[in-house]
C-alpha cells in the first residue's frame, strides 16, 4: 500500500494475502452392487476406486483411495469407503455396499445307471439313492438333496431318477440315472418221484417217456415258461438214468430238478475182491468199507453196487491179518460175495487234554513250570498215555499275564500227542519306592510341573513299573516347601509309594513389554516419564512389584532423536527383567516474543539497517530463541519517519511467534552519530550494499530448521550426541558415520553469523569430536555438521 501527501511524499508497507485451496474435491460412488460368492462363500473386492473419477477446483487429479482396499477378502455385505484428497489435503469420502451373494449351485453326481431285481408280479422298489450321493456347495455345508420318484415307489422296466441338490440360496443343480429292473428269478419246477421200467429184450435196455409234459412250471414274469428233458423222451437207457428237467423264463432264467429211472432186470452180478491195510482209529475201532476190498464187478444189466462186508468193524484184537467177506448187488438188487484179507496197525496218536496252570515269579523275575503242572487227563484208542515234556518251561517279567504252552505226550506204541494250555504269570512282589527332595520354578505360564524322574531316587522292583507323582502341579500360591507322594505301580498292579519335598521358587522373571512413548516438554524446558507411558502389558506369573524407567527426566537437549530408555519390570518376588523403549522428546510451547521499540539515522550512504536478534532480544522460551526473522532490515531515505517491523521469532522444534517493534528513521543530517539512543550505520557499514547485505541475509546466513531436526540429502541420518547441553565451557559431539569421510562442523549464532568451524576426517562408525564453547560469548547457536552428502543440525547452548 502506498500513501503519497500534496508535496509528493510517498511511504509504503506491505503485507501478505495467501490463497488456499479449503474445497474438498467432488465425486459421486458406485451404487451399491453384488458379486458372486466364491471358494469358502467369499468373494475380493475389485478396484472401485479406479472406475470413479474425481473433480477439484485446484487439483487435476485428486489422489483416490478405497477402504477396505481392492483385493481383500469379504463376505455378507461390506461397506466400502472411497476417499478423493487434493493437494491441499482437503477430502471428501461416499459409501456403498458390496453384496457378496451365492449364484453358484451345488455341485454332486449321480450313481450310475444300475439294475434292481424284479420281485413278485415282476415288479421292483426305489431305493433311497439320495442318501448315498453327498453334494458339496461353496456356502452351505449341507445342501437339500431330493429324489424323483421317491424312494419306495414300485417300478417296473426302465425308471429314471432324478437327483436334485439345493443349497441356503435356492441354487440347485441336478443329475439323473436309469435304474433297470430285471427278472433275475429263475421258475419253480417239480420233478416227479423215481420210477422203473422194464428191461426189454437180451441187452437190458428201456425207453424213456415224456415225463416233461406232465409238469408244470410256475415263474414271477413268465407266465408259461419253456419245459425241455434230458435225456428227452424216446431215449433208450440201461440200469439208472438220471433224468434232468429244466424249465427257462422269457429272461433267461432257468432252473432244473432231477430223478431217476431205472430199467429192471433179475441176474445176479459177479465180484473180485482185493486184500486191504487199515490202521485202528481213535476209539480203537476202524471201519472197512466196501470199497476198500472191492476190486472189480459186472452185471449183464447195470453196474455192481456195494452192499457190505462182514465183519465191518476191527478192534485193538484185530491187530494183523482179519478175512472179511463183501457182499454186493446189481441195480435189480441181485446179490453175490467174495472174500478179502484186511492188515490192521494202530499208528493213532492219543489224545491228551491239558489245565490251565498259574505260577508267580520269584523274587528274580522268573519262574519254571513241569509238564506235570499242565497235564490233565490222556486218552488213546489202545493204551494209556503219558505225559513227557512242556515247552516253554521258564518265563520272566515279559511273560506276565496269560501265555501258552505245548505238552507233548506218547501211547503205548510210541505215537505222541500235543495239547495247549495256558500259564497266567503272576507277580506278587511289590517294588521298593525311594525318594528325594527337588526344585522347580514357576514359569511366566504360572504353572510348574514335578515329573517322577526328579524326585525318584532309585526305585526298583522285580519287573517293571511305571512312577507317578501327585501332586505334580503347583502355582504361585504353593511357594516355599510342598509334600508329594511318589507312586511306583508294576506291570500287576503292585504299588508301593514314598514321599519327598518339593521346594517351588520362582525364579522367573516378568515378561517385560515396551512400547515407544512421545512425551512433550514443559513451560520450564523439562518432562517426566512415567513408567505406564512405556509399558506395553507387562506380566508376570506371581505378580508385579514395580515398574521403573531407567531415564524419567527429560529437558531440552533431548529434543529429536529417539532416547532409548530401560522399563525395568520386578515382580513380588524379586526376579527383574527389562525391555527398551524408544523415548520422542517433543516442544510444541511457542516462544513469548518481546520487541522493543528502536531510533536509527541514516548513514552517509543513506541507509542503515536494524537487527532482528538486537530488537527481540527480549524474547523467551522454554528452550531458548534460535531464530529471528527477518535477521536484518535495511532501511533507506525512502523510510524516514516510523516503521512497524514484524519479527517473527522461533525456537529450536519450529514453534514460532510474532511481536511488532517501531523503528523510527531519521535522515543523516538530522541528529548525526548515536545520539539519543539511535542507531546508526557506522563506517564499514556505510560501504555495505544494502542488496548484497539482504541475500546473504536471505540465502546463507539465515538457518531454517524444521521438526526433522536430524536429516540426511540421501535419506541417512546422522546420529549425534551433543553433551552437556546446556553447557558452560566446552561441548563434545559424538557421532556415527556409515562410511569414512571428510566432515566440516559449523557453528552459529543466533543472528547467524559464523562462529566457528572446523574440517576433519570421520572414520567409518563412532567418532567425537570438541566444540570450543569456552571461548564464546553466552547465548544460542546452531551446530550444522556435514559428512559427503549427510548433514545433521543441533541447537546448543551456552550459559555462565
Amino acid at each position: 500500500l502506498t500513501a503519497t501527501d500534496a508535496a509528493g511524499n510517498s511511504s509504503t508497507c506491505s503485507f501478505l494475502v495467501t490463497v488456499t485451496d479449503q474445497t474438498p474435491p467432488t465425486f459421486a460412488c458406485p451404487a451399491n452392487t453384488t458379486v458372486a460368492a466364491g471358494a469358502n462363500c467369499g468373494a475380493i473386492l475389485a478396484n472401485y476406486a479406479a472406475s470413479v473419477t474425481a473433480s477439484d477446483n485446484c487439483s487435476a487429479n485428486p489422489n483416490e483411495t478405497q477402504s477396505p482396499a481392492s483385493g481383500t477378502a469379504i463376505s455378507g455385505a461390506q461397506v466400502v469407503t472411497l476417499t478423493a484428497t487434493d493437494a491441499a489435503g482437503n477430502s471428501a469420502t461416499c459409501s456403498f455396499v458390496v453384496t457378496v451373494a451365492d449364484q453358484t449351485p451345488p455341485t454332486f453326481a449321480c450313481p450310475a445307471n444300475t439294475t434292481v431285481a424284479a420281485g413278485a408280479n415282476c415288479a421292483a422298489t426305489l431305493a433311497n439313492y439320495a442318501a448315498s450321493v453327498t453334494a458339496s456347495d461353496n456356502c452351505s455345508a449341507n445342501p437339500n438333496e431330493t429324489q424323483s420318484p421317491a424312494a419306495g415307489t414300485s417300478i417296473s422296466g426302465t425308471q429314471t431318477v432324478v437327483l436334485t441338490a439345493t443349497d441356503a440360496a435356492g441354487n440347485s443343480s441336478t443329475c439323473s440315472f436309469v435304474v433297470t429292473v430285471v427278472d433275475q428269478t429263475a421258475p419253480s419246477i417239480t420233478c416227479p418221484a423215481n420210477t422203473t421200467v422194464a428191461v426189454g429184450g437180451v441187452n437190458c435196455n428201456a425207453t424213456l417217456g415224456n415225463y416233461a409234459a406232465s409238469v408244470s412250471a410256475t415263474d414271477n414274469c413268465t407266465a408259461n415258461p419253456n419245459e425241455s428233458q434230458s435225456p428227452v423222451s424216446g431215449t433208450t437207457i440201461s440200469g439208472v438214468q438220471v433224468v434232468t428237467l429244466t424249465a427257462t423264463d422269457a429272461a433267461g432264467n432257468s432252473s432244473t430238478c432231477s430223478f431217476n429211472v431205472t430199467a429192471i432186470d433179475n441176474v445176479a452180478p459177479t465180484v473180485t475182491c482185493k486184500p486191504f491195510v487199515t490202521t485202528l482209529g481213535a476209539n480203537g475201532t476202524v471201519t472197512v468199507n466196501t470199497a476198500d476190498v472191492f476190486q472189480s464187478g459186472s452185471d449183464n444189466c447195470s453196474t455192481v453196487n456195494q452192499v457190505s462186508v462182514t465183519p465191518n468193524t476191527l478192534t485193538c484184537a484185530n491187530i494183523g491179518l482179519t478175512t472179511v467177506v463183501l457182499t454186493v448187488s446189481d441195480n435189480s438188487g441181485n446179490t453175490a460175495t467174495c472174500s478179502a484179507i484186511v492188515k490192521l496197525s494202530d499208528n493213532l496218536a492219543p489224545t491228551v487234554v491239558c489245565k490251565n496252570f498259574s505260577a508267580s515269579l520269584n523274587a528274580t523275575g522268573t519262574v519254571t513250570i513241569t509238564p506235570a503242572n499242565v497235564f490233565q487227563s490222556g486218552t488213546d484208542n489202545c493204551g494209556t498215555v503219558a505225559p513227557i515234556t512242556v515247552t516253554p518251561a521258564t518265563f520272566n517279567c515279559s511273560n506276565l499275564g496269560n501265555n501258552v504252552v505245548t505238552l507233548i505226550a506218547i501211547d503205548g506204541s510210541g505215537n505222541q500227542a500235543t495239547c495247549s494250555a495256558i500259564v497266567t504269570v503272576t507277580d506278587p512282589i511289590a517294588p521298593v519306592a525311594l525318594c528325594k527332595n527337588a526344585i522347580v520354578s514357576i514359569p511366566n505360564t504360572g504353572s510348574a510341573s514335578v515329573t517322577p524322574t526328579m524326585i525318584n531316587n532309585g526305585t526298583t522292583d522285580n519287573c517293571s513299573f511305571t512312577l507317578a507323582v501327585s501332586p505334580a502341579t503347583f502355582t504361585c500360591a504353593q511357594l516355599g516347601l510342598n509334600t508329594v507322594v511318589l507312586t511306583a505301580t508294576d506291570a500287576s498292579g503292585n504299588t508301593a509309594t514314598c514321599s519327598a519335598t518339593v521346594n517351588v521358587r520362582d525364579l522367573t522373571g516378568p515378561v517385560a513389554l515396551c512400547k515407544n512413548a512421545t512425551i512433550f516438554l514443559n513451560s520450564t524446558g523439562e518432562a517426566t516419564l512415567n513408567p505406564s507411558q512405556v509399558d506395553n502389558g507387562s506380566f508376570d506369573a506371581c505378580g508385579i512389584a514395580s515398574m521403573t524407567v531407567s531415564d524419567n527426566l527429560f529437558n531440552c537437549s533431548d529434543i529429536g532423536t529417539p532416547i532409548a530408555v530401560f522399563l525395568r519390570v520386578r515382580d513380588i518376588n524379586g526376579n527383574l527383567s527389562t525391555c527398551t523403549s524408544y523415548v520422542t522428546v517433543r516442544d510444541n510451547t511457542a516462544p513469548t516474543a518481546s520487541c522493543e521499540d528502536v531510533q536509527v539515522t541514516l548513514g552517509a550512504n543513506g541507509k542503515v539497517a536494524v537487527y532482528g536478534a538486537a530488537l527481540a532480544a527480549g524474547s523467551t522460551d522454554n528452550c531458548g530463541v534460535w531464530s529471528y526473522t527477518p535477521i536484518a532490515k535495511v532501511y533507506t531515505t525512502a523510510n524516514i519517519g516510523v516503521n512497524y517491523l514484524t519479527i517473527t521469532v522461533k525456537d529450536w522444534s519450529g514453534n514460532a511467534a510474532t511481536c511488532v517493534s517501531e523503528v523510527t528513521v531519521f535522515p543523516s543530517d538530522n541528529l548525526g552519530g548515536n545520539g539519543n539512543g539511535t542507531q546508526s550505520v557506522n563506517d564499514e557499514e556505510e560501504d555495505l550494499d544494502s542488496e548484497i547485505l539482504e541475500s546473504e541475509i536471505t540465502e546463507e546466513l539465515t538457518i531454517e530448521i524444521d521438526s526433522d531436526i536430524s536429516m540426511a540429502l540421501d535419506n541417512t541420518k546422522i546420529e549425534v550426541l551433543i553433551y552437556p547441553n546446556p553447557t558452560m565451557h566446552d561441548a563434545f559431539v559424538e557421532f556415527e558415520l556409515p562410511y569414512k569421510s571428510d566432515y566440516r562442523v559449523v557453528l552459529m549464532d543466533a543472528t547467524g553469523r559464523l562462529a566457528y568451524a572446523s574440517n576433519g576426517y570421520g572414520a567409518e562408525g563412532f567418532n567425537r569430536l570438541v566444540l570450543p564453547m569456552s571461548e564464546l560469548p553466552s547465548g544460542v547457536y546452531f551446530m550444522e555438521l556435514r559428512a559427503g552428502t549427510l548433514v545433521t543440525r543441533k541447537q546448543l547452548i551456552r550459559q555462565e
